[in-house]
């Protein structure tokens, strides 16, 4: 899980900082991919409206049947 240091919500993240995320967001999610028996990395961002952002990555495992 990532969140945020500074209270931004995803659309009030500056440009610099909306660069930056989305690179370690690629770069997490090859991460998780690599790990065995992991197919996918599925990424989600949850707020609670308080201007303050989690993202959490999960890994699928291989085989595994879609809800």
């Amino acid at each position: 899980m990532l969140h945020t240091r500074r209270h931004f919500d995803l659309a009030d993240l500056p440009d610099e900082l909306a660069g930056q995320l989305g690179r370690l967001t690629v770069r997490i999610a090859r991460a998780v991919e690599d790990i065995p028996h992991v197919a996918r990395c599925h990424v989600y961002r949850i707020g609670d409206g308080g201007a303050h952002m989690h993202v959490w990555f999960f890994g699928r495992p291989e085989g595994q049947s879609q809800l």
